[in-house]
Formats: C-alpha cells, structure tokens, sequence
C-alpha cells in the first residue's frame, strides 16, 4: 500500500481530505472530484509530503483559491480544479511549477484571462464569466478550450458595430420590462425621468427604450459600451435577452464583424 502511485477517491463520503493519504509518499497520481460526493475546500497541511505527484484532480469541489501547497509540488504537471470556486491564481507561485504542463479550469469565477497560463501547453478554461478573450497569439500557439465562455469584450475596431447590434437586440427583445423600471435602472436623474414623460409618453414601447438608451449612452460617455450593455441586460434579469446578445457576441467574434 505504501508503495501506491494511483489512487482514485472520486466521489466518497468523507468530511475532510484523509490525512493519512499523505504517507503514500510514491504517490503520482491522485483524484479526487466530487460530483456527487462531499465537497471539499481545504487540504491538509502535510500535504506538501505527496512530493512524487505528477497529476493532481481536485475538481468539484468548493476551493476558493488553490492551496498553497500544491505550489511546492515540483514535479507536478496536471493539475484538474474545474467546478470549484476560482477568482484567481498565484503568477508568481505557479511559475515555480518547472514541470508544469496541463491546468485544466473549467466552472470557476475567472472574470479574467491570467497571464501565467500563456506559458503552459494546455489549458481549459471553459464556463467562466470571462470578460476578456484570450489574445489571438496565445490562441495560435498553444491548445486551448474556451469556447463556452462569454467573452464580453471585443476589439476596439468592432466595438461600435458590436454596441450597435446590441442596442437593437436590447430594443427587439425586451418586451416584459416596465419602461419607469428601466428608467430607474438607468440611473437617469429626475430631471431627465421627467423630461422623457413629458416629451416621449405618447411613442411606442421600442421607440421608448431606444430613446432610453441613447439618454444613457450620453451621460456614460465612454463607458458606454458593449460590455456594460452586456452586464445591464444581466441585471434586469431578462434571460432571453442575455441569451441573444451572447450568440451574436460569439457570431460576431467568428466572422469579425
């Protein structure tokens, strides 16, 4: 037993990581996702003794951060975290990973693309609420699983069209949504809110809320863009909208509108 180099414990009933796992110093390869079993999100201290790992699956569970000890694991060279709780991931620890080759981040709360990941071969980062693409040259040179997620952000050449097609899926397919409720979402002063009762109650529900929308792409000036766009049709909650702009988001990034 003591001589063991894989061992799955996916799945398992345990309240906590077994600490006498970390004896199994020949230990290469360890899983440990839990699906359907009971998460996880701390891992024992002496873990730093599994030196001899190679791969390293902890997906499902509920980390919040990666421990600090996997970063002493030298000779590590995958290491699965999907489905857990992700925001962020030590540059500088990680690149002390010499023999470092597969990160697989599926399902986490990456609102961002980390830069140590250009260096290693392989890298999954699907269904995270990323809010900026990977550059094109990272794309060319290295394998990467992203397609899933949404990116928000497009090249500045595309934005203008991009917002514009926005506006008018915003026009198109809000439907349900009280017009003083958008008003009020908007942020716009009182003064502007009875500026437009007076001056527009008589127009029609889509001439309305385009008229909403240029008061509002005014007053932000710059910020005024596809990305907040995006992130205003998730706060009023409206599913079908979000949907719409996502598909084109990701049309647009294929054909490069």
């Amino acid at each position: 037993m003591i001589n063991l180099q894989t061992i799955d414990l996916s799945n398992n009933q345990f309240l906590k990581f077994p600490d006498t796992l970390v004896y199994l110093e020949q230990l290469t390869t360890l899983i440990y996702s839990q699906e359907h079993g009971i998460h996880i999100n701390k891992l024992s201290v002496d873990f730093i003794h599994l030196c001899n790992l190679k791969k390293l699956d902890l997906s499902h569970n509920i980390f919040n951060e990666i421990p600090d000890m996997i970063y002493n694991l030298t000779k590590l060279e995958y290491l699965n975290m999907s489905y857990n709780l992700l925001t962020s991931i030590d540059n500088n620890r990680l690149k002390q990973l010499k023999n470092f080759k597969t990160i697989i981040l599926n399902g986490n709360n990456f609102t961002s693309f980390p830069s140590i990941l250009y260096q290693f071969e392989t890298l999954h980062i699907n269904e995270n609420p990323l809010c900026l693409a990977p550059p094109n040259d990272f794309i060319n040179d290295k394998y990467i699983s992203a397609t899933s997620n949404l990116y928000v952000q497009i090249n500045d050449k595309y934005e203008e069209k991009l917002f514009e097609i926005y506006q008018q899926i915003f026009i198109e397919n809000l439907t349900s949504y009280d017009i003083e409720n958008l008003s009020t979402r908007f942020k716009l002063s009182k003064t502007d809110m009875n500026d437009f009762r007076e001056k527009y109650s008589h127009l029609k529900r889509e001439n309305k809320i385009e008229i909403l929308l240029n008061i509002w792409k005014q007053k932000r000036g710059s910020l005024a863009n596809s990305d907040a766009l995006y992130k205003f049709a998730q706060l009023i909650g409206d599913k079908n909208l979000v949907q719409k702009m996502q598909k084109t988001y990701l049309l647009a990034r294929k054909i490069r509108i």
